[in-house]
């Protein structure tokens, strides 16, 4: 089996893998092709994201599997014109991944059952605002640069204290997801200036003699 995607969607996508955790199976991402698309996962459980792009994959008919992170750091491009990546296996256990004209990379899969991410899929959105830890913010707006955007534009869709969706510049191939911080999305909290802020500063004024 040959399967096929790039290695800019790959890197982005793996910006939301968790690292070192205890829940192993969510240290790389999973892999998932039929013959004619390829969709790339990753979470940490606080973010995710995901990214399907149509491919001519060979002798596939459903597959999927978990790429270790230590697997997916060592890919490299042997030219900034080359993006295509393709990962050969027998079994969807163990393989090679690399880019077209790079170093192939011997992987075995991670043993493990990835999540149903569907399940936590919004099925609508309802514009409320909420908060969102700058870190999760700042990995799409990472991943969004590595998939083409300049600026690493990003857009937050708003969905109060359920999930919100995460879109990038100029890629609908892309999308994310990412928890509120709930402890804050009661929306009387921080909307009281304090005093102090509205006077100036001055010198104290000299006491009379």
């Amino acid at each position: 089996m040959k399967i096929y995607t790039t290695l800019s969607a790959l890197k982005a996508v793996n910006l939301l893998s968790a690292d070192k955790d205890f829940r192993y199976y969510l240290n790389g991402v999973h892999v998932s092709a039929t013959a004619t698309m390829t969709r790339l996962t990753a979470t940490d459980g606080h973010a995710l994201g995901m990214y399907q792009s149509d491919q001519h994959n060979e002798s596939v008919d459903f597959v999927e599997m978990i790429i270790s992170n230590d697997v997916i750091k060592l890919l490299k491009s042997a030219s900034k014109n080359v993006d295509t990546v393709v990962i050969e296996t027998e079994d969807g256990l163990t393989g090679t991944i690399g880019a077209i004209t790079g170093a192939a990379v011997s992987f075995k899969a991670i043993d493990g059952k990835y999540p149903d991410v569907q399940r936590v899929i919004p099925q609508s959105i309802s514009g409320e605002p909420a908060q969102y830890q700058p870190y999760l913010l700042e990995k799409f707006s990472k991943a969004s640069k590595l998939l083409g955007s300049k600026n690493g534009l990003i857009n937050v869709a708003y969905n109060g204290q359920s999930t919100a969706l995460v879109k990038i510049d100029s890629n609908d191939r892309f999308i994310g997801l990412v928890m509120p911080v709930r402890a804050m999305c009661d929306q009387s909290e921080g909307k009281t200036i304090p005093a102090w802020a509205r006077e100036q500063l001055n010198a104290p004024i000299p006491k009379a003699a």
